[in-house]
């Protein structure tokens, strides 16, 4: 017994495509970019009753939070869109089934920003999140944009110091 989520990904496929959503700012949008398998469990029988499974993320999660800076309000960044750019969306997945889930790989170069939401410093303090292809995204690229509702927009680029690595079952802030 295994699990694999979401239903869209065909189990005992040899190799299939998955795209995680452009505007993860909609929970359906956002779950349904969640990647997730379950390894299989050979020693449960049919009569056994419930089967516990234990579901592992194939892919990254970042989550972005914003601060107020200098000569900003807090409530000058309420309503700001966030999206992550320079990260493509589209991977293969080598194989689903019994005997496990095969490596997730990026499937181009086209990059396309995802949306990642909007934020309220009163419902959203904890940061928001958005599911990523696990990739490398390479030094002096632009990582995100943020458009404040006075249409002013802030870039946030990778130092030439090194480049960034989304792995799988990882967690990034920032």
């Amino acid at each position: 017994m295994y699990g694999v989520y979401p239903n869209t990904v065909t189990a005992n496929a040899s190799s299939q495509n998955f795209e995680v959503k452009n505007d993860q700012s909609l929970d359906d949008d956002y779950m349904a970019s969640d990647l997730m398998f379950a390894d299989p469990e050979s020693d449960h029988k049919k009569t056994a009753g419930d089967v516990s499974l234990v579901f592992k993320h194939k892919l990254s999660k970042v989550i972005v939070k914003l601060k107020k800076g200098s000569g900003l309000n807090a409530s000058d960044i309420d309503g700001a869109t966030v999206k992550i750019t320079n990260t493509i969306r589209q991977c293969t997945i080598a194989s689903v089934g019994k005997s496990g889930m095969g490596s997730v790989d990026v499937t181009s170069d086209a990059a396309s920003p995802i949306t990642v939401g909007t934020w309220n410093s009163s419902t959203t303090p904890n940061g928001i999140a958005a599911i990523v292809v696990p990739q490398v995204v390479t030094a002096n690229s632009q990582l995100f944009e943020v458009e404040l509702t006075n249409n002013a927009v802030y870039r946030y680029y990778i130092p030439s110091t090194g480049n960034v690595t989304f792995s799988p079952e990882k967690v990034y802030t920032y």
